[in-house]
């Protein structure tokens, strides 16, 4: 009986360090970016697909290179701020910071700031307090998706963005770079005609991305 366990265990092992293998050769060449919203997946897919390959978190991943909260409710705030492991999401999250790794939070996931209205000044001044403490840690609060093209860039990326309503010809020039393979502007932005011959006679890709 005891033998039989024996081997149940060294089997789950065995599985485990395959799925775990698997998790980090199937993206092949592209950087990994650690999702933990399944909702969310699709609103920075489209983005993230030309350079990264956006991974939702499970526990058998080790390791990616940067990391995306897209909401961070009061609890994951006030413990990640004060570097308290709660749950297997939060042991992640610092042990990515701790290897060095990008660590993004959506602007809009702060969930604290809804209730800036509402919550004694004392208590909103302290979540003030944690989202700097994070700052200070390395953790990079974002605006949109478009800001996330800093995730570990380097110079031979071939892509670059335009977070604008109204995109005219010169801000295209002024942007792209003969190497681009790509242009992402936000999914409401404007492209005038002029910017529209310009990205047609260069050859230049533009994809849109939700805000």
């Amino acid at each position: 009986m005891e033998y039989d366990k024996l081997v149940k265990l060294i089997v789950d092992e065995v599985l485990k360090r395959i799925d775990e293998k698997a998790v980090g050769e199937s993206h092949g060449d592209k950087k990994t970016v650690v999702i933990f919203d399944k909702d969310d997946m699709h609103k920075y897919s489209n983005f993230l697909e030309a350079q990264y390959e956006a991974i939702l978190f499970n526990e058998n991943i080790r390791d990616c290179n940067a990391v995306l909260i897209s909401r961070l409710c009061l609890r994951g705030m006030g413990n990640l701020a004060n570097l308290i492991c709660s749950t297997e999401e939060e042991n992640f999250i610092i042990k990515m910071l701790m290897k060095g790794r990008k660590i993004y939070i959506a602007e809009e996931g702060l969930l604290y700031k809804k209730y800036k209205n509402s919550a004694p000044k004392q208590v909103y001044n302290k979540y003030l307090e944690f989202e700097d403490t994070l700052k200070n840690y390395g953790f990079e609060v974002i605006s949109n998706a478009i800001n996330m093209s800093r995730v570990n860039n380097t110079d031979d990326e071939k892509f670059i963005s335009i977070s604008k309503k109204l995109i005219t010809e010169d801000d295209i020039k002024k942007n792209y770079i003969a190497e681009s393979k790509v242009v992402f502007i936000e999914d409401k932005s404007i492209i005038t005609p002029l910017a529209k011959d310009y990205i047609q006679t260069n050859h230049i890709e533009i994809k849109r991305i939700e805000r």
